[in-house]
């Protein structure tokens, strides 16, 4: 025991932290157990429980937590601890206080104590935290359509194989905008069944497609999606950690993106239509009458006026979709004044302009311009006549700029014309009517914001993510020996072969018992790779028609002495490609009719029929690949390009569609080396056969089937692979940096180790150890 040395971090009252050395129990050995991680699973490779004293020393770390009425002493939290062997670092990771255990009469007292190594860390460094609390103003940019446009650039899958991937697109490619359908935002008032929009990503039959120019997409319909790196990498430096892994580097990791929402709506948040317009008709003054300050020309909200015309959100209002700065202008005119003068010569006419925009949300003025003036000298020649004053007068647009308004407020401009006759010896006798006035009012985000936090999910959590990761390619999460911040992360695969080899013949315990068992005898009979369903109507109809969840796999290894299934699912779901149907209320038309294939985040809740509505859901996260700018068949009608208006209400024809899908390709086809994040290749819907001919290589076939060759003993019916227990002679030095890929050579085999059992930290000796032969495997030994 003299030779182990644990030493742990706390504050004392001085607030400054420090290093203190724990006191051991003389003769109590501390035993840890090495472990292999689990299937699917992100785990600690150590994990032990010891006692140690209640001394002087350690209450430094602990504050009295022996003392029944203590309540300095916080169990919820974990201590920083290094466990060294002859001055030699043997793990580093945490330990937590599991019991306090006290004996008034022989007057003992021991701390009971668990020691959590830096995976088990690293799973407590990110606890409860969702995907939404992720910092993401890195990633915070001005949306328009250019920018959109921009992502449209970032690198595909073949642009890495093909070495063509600069560092392109928006952010360098880590955020783009793909076509996706995310349901459709319907009038809550009248809880309106049909859908009655203006676009929908429709067959060309129908009246709202976007494939018309009359009803392009808006661009608020377009919602940012994060390569999965990104959020990877953002996870590991808000829980102080980095990573190795050339695998998230690799092509076929890094084109992969999340996609989601964390609320059910069909835009971003965004606003809603980022310009407003606001027109009214001409407006008689009576005669003899003045029109004077603050007239207010626009209507209460949701409020239509015979004299207005609203092209915009709402009438007579808008509201902010999204905080951030905006800009502001309005104009006025044409003006044409007549009056009459009981005098002759010089009048003077001047028309005052200024306008304030007001917060109806919380009642108070946010800006006002100042005042502009246009004035005219006219010369009357006749008294007691009418005549026009000037000719027509037009105001330019006047402008409030930058200004700070919070999401969901309501603002309108008002507007303040005042007019001024000076008249010299003569009265006016008449101002008999005021016949055109237009007014027109605009507000447009000065380059909103978009936020990326609220596509992120409320509810899966960081370790989820990387969970799910896990799962899905057969990956290894391993503490880096030599940085106890730093995870070595890898697929098994690739894991597996890279281990170093090492002789332990001379280790093994010949006169212990040499215990061996076939490797699959503490498995299931079937296993189960499976991904997440959700209700958006192309995974609902698929489990719904298919039983199962979309590239679900499931093998059965035919051993008879096994039962049970044995399921991995991952977090994930899957990403569907369907074809466009749904329709407005003029032209109803099934879906299919179109082999124009996109993903949808929505649920159909009256599929085939125009009654329905298609409703956006809070999607859970699923993993996609960016395919790039594809062009793509239409079957009906001639329609080889889709339209999208930007925020000033400008419609743009694009002839490619930035297309995402579960496929390194798309269509696949025998040109390429094809993969599918499916576990298993479905043909999806009939409608889309065509494409699914050729095969792909699958997240099973390239991750799963090498771990499922070794731990079902495939493909031999015999007794190739084996599990055995044995006992062998062990040092510290064997175990300093070791890790669970180590080739080891006894009993005339190769072996890999799954569990070193109850070591005598410090000690050493004859120790139970467990094994897995590596017999038939396509994975180099």
């Amino acid at each position: 025991m003299n030779n182990i040395q644990i030493y742990c971090k706390a504050t004392p009252p001085s607030g400054v932290e420090t290093t203190y050395k724990l006191d051991l129990l003389p003769g109590d050995p501390i035993k840890i157990t090495l472990q292999a991680e689990e299937t699917g699973s992100v785990s600690s490779a150590y994990s032990q429980t010891f006692r140690i004293p209640v001394t002087e020393g350690n209450e430094r770390v602990f504050k009295n937590a022996c003392d029944v009425n203590n309540i300095t002493f916080n169990p919820r939290l974990k201590i920083s601890t290094t466990i060294s062997v002859g001055g030699v670092i043997f793990q580093e990771g945490y330990i937590t206080l599991e019991k306090v255990v006290r004996n008034f009469k022989m007057g003992t007292c021991f701390y009971e104590v668990s020691f959590i190594g830096e995976v088990g860390d690293f799973k407590q460094a990110m606890g409860t935290k969702t995907l939404n609390d992720l910092d993401t103003s890195l990633l915070e940019h001005q949306r328009n359509l250019g920018v959109i446009q921009t992502s449209w650039t970032a690198p595909t899958y073949q642009d890495m194989i093909d070495g063509s991937s600069p560092n392109i697109g928006l952010f360098g490619g880590d955020v783009i905008y793909p076509l996706v359908e995310y349901g459709y935002d319907y009038d809550p008032a009248t809880n309106t069944p049909d859908p009655l929009l203006n676009n929908t990503i429709s067959d060309p039959n129908c009246g709202s497609s976007f494939l018309k120019n009359i009803s392009p997409l808006y661009q608020w319909q377009m919602k940012p999606v994060v390569r999965a790196k990104w959020i990877l990498d953002r996870i590991f430096t808000e829980a102080g950690y980095s990573y190795d892994s050339q695998f998230f580097k690799s092509p076929i990791f890094y084109p992969i993106y999340v996609l989601g929402d964390s609320s059910p709506r069909g835009r971003t948040l965004a606003t809603q239509q980022s310009t407003a317009i606001l027109r009214s008709d001409p407006i008689i003054i009576p005669a003899g009458s003045f029109w004077d300050k603050w007239t207010q020309r626009p209507a209460p909200y949701g409020t239509p006026s015979q004299n207005l015309i609203m092209v915009g959100p709402n009438a007579g209002r808008y509201e902010v979709g999204s905080t951030g700065l905006y800009d502001f202008a309005s104009n006025f005119g044409p003006v044409e004044v007549y009056a009459a003068f009981t005098t002759t010569g010089v009048k003077t006419l001047s028309i005052d302009f200024l306008m304030d925009l007001y917060d109806y949300t919380n009642g108070t003025t946010l800006a006002t311009t100042l005042p502009y003036t246009i004035t005219r000298n006219v010369n009357v020649a006749t008294a007691n006549v009418s005549f026009r004053l000037g000719g027509a007068i037009t105001f330019p647009l006047q402008y409030l700029v930058g200004i700070l308004i919070s999401q969901g407020t309501r603002v309108g401009i008002r507007t303040d014309v005042s007019i001024t006759i000076t008249a010299g010896t003569g009265a006016v006798n008449d101002i008999s009517y005021w016949p055109q006035v237009g007014l027109n009012q605009q507000v447009f985000p000065q380059a909103p914001t978009t936020q990326i936090q609220p596509e992120f999910s409320r509810k899966m959590k960081q370790i989820d993510f990387i969970l799910g990761l896990v799962r899905k390619f057969k990956l290894v999460v391993e503490p880096d020996p030599a940085d106890r911040k730093r995870l070595i992360i890898e697929p098994w695969v690739d894991w597996l072969s890279k281990g170093e080899k090492k002789d332990w013949s001379e280790k093994l315990d010949g006169s212990s018992d040499f215990i061996f068992e076939p490797i699959f005898g503490n498995r299931k009979r079937n296993f189960i790779l499976t991904d997440k369903i959700d209700s958006d109507w192309m995974n609902d109809n698929f489990q719904k028609e298919n039983l199962k969840v979309f590239g679900e796999y499931k093998y059965d290894s035919g051993i008879e002495i096994l039962e049970g299934d044995e399921k991995i699912e991952c977090p994930f779901t899957p990403t569907i490609l369907g074809t466009m149907g749904l329709c407005d209320n003029t032209n109803p038309v099934i879906p299919g009719n179109a082999i124009i294939a996109v993903s949808s985040l929505s649920k159909d809740n009256s599929p085939y029929t125009n009654t329905g509505t298609r409703d956006p859901i809070e999607a859970n996260p699923r993993l996609c690949y960016w395919n790039g700018l594809l062009t793509l068949p239409v079957v009906e009608g001639s329609h080889p390009h889709w339209h999208i208006q930007n925020d000033e209400g400008d419609t743009y024809q694009e002839t490619k569609w930035p297309f995402i899908s579960y496929h390194t390709h798309w269509p696949l086809g025998a040109t390429h080396a094809n993969f599918t994040l499916a576990y298993e290749l479905e043909t999806a819907f009939n409608y889309l056969q065509p494409y699914y001919t050729f095969e792909a290589d699958t997240a099973t076939k390239r991750y799963w089937e090498p771990w499922l060759d070794l731990y079902y003993d495939r493909p031999f019916n015999g007794f190739n692979n084996r599990r055995v227990s044995c006992k062998l002679y062990l040092q510290d030095t064997d175990l300093i940096g070791f890790r669970f890929n180590t080739k080891v050579f006894l009993a005339g085999c190769w072996w890999i180790v799954s569990k070193i059992n109850n070591y005598n930290l410090g000690v050493g000796g004859l120790t139970d150890v467990e094994l897995i032969q590596l017999g038939y495997t396509n994975t180099k030994i």
